[in-house]
């Protein structure tokens, strides 16, 4: 296990996301300095969650394109999955605690279209599925920023989040769909 987070959770680019995600979240409303601490250590778990779902969902597709990857060459996943559900469990619990029933319920309304996502979802990416799965983080900066945020600081925190997480993907994944071929 300790393998597979070396590999596909690079804290030098999740570390920055979940920042940006808690930033974005603590904007909303009058918060501290604490609260964009606490923030962005639950926007981290809540990225971790998630990536482990996103690698297990395309396992298959993995096995194809990146047949070196920890998970694409594993014998069994149930330990994978157990972590996935366990972290899914703490963060519904931490949001629950840190945050409120309101955002708990958006917690959970979001992992249940995950993996409605994940389960509908044709087999290749395409640009309508990136921008479907960068849809996540918006939906972490609302559930980060509790009950009663401030509606049009909560519009552009979303706004602003969606827009930074749709450009580091066209940056950073030269073989993805978003991403304009210049040759």
């Amino acid at each position: 296990m300790i393998g597979y987070w070396r590999e596909r959770f690079d804290l030098l680019r999740f570390g920055p996301a979940a920042a940006l995600v808690g930033m974005a979240a603590a904007a909303t409303g009058d918060s501290a300095l604490t609260t964009w601490g606490v923030d962005t250590l639950l926007a981290l778990t809540l990225i971790a969650q998630f990536r482990l779902w996103d690698d297990l969902a395309d396992r298959q597709r993995d096995r194809r394109h990146h047949s070196d990857r920890i998970l694409a060459t594993a014998a069994r996943i149930w330990p994978f999955v157990t972590q996935a559900v366990g972290l899914a469990a703490v963060n519904a619990a931490l949001v629950l605690q840190l945050e409120g029933p309101t955002p708990a319920t958006g917690l959970l309304v979001l992992n249940l279209a995950a993996a409605a996502y994940y389960a509908l979802r044709g087999s290749e990416r395409t640009v309508g599925s990136d921008l479907m799965l960068l849809a996540k983080y918006p939906a972490f900066v609302l559930i980060l920023s509790g009950s009663e945020p401030r509606p049009g600081r909560l519009v552009l925190a979303m706004a602003t989040t969606y827009a930074a997480a749709c450009a580091f993907e066209v940056w950073h994944d030269a073989s993805g769909p978003m991403r304009v071929n210049q040759s």
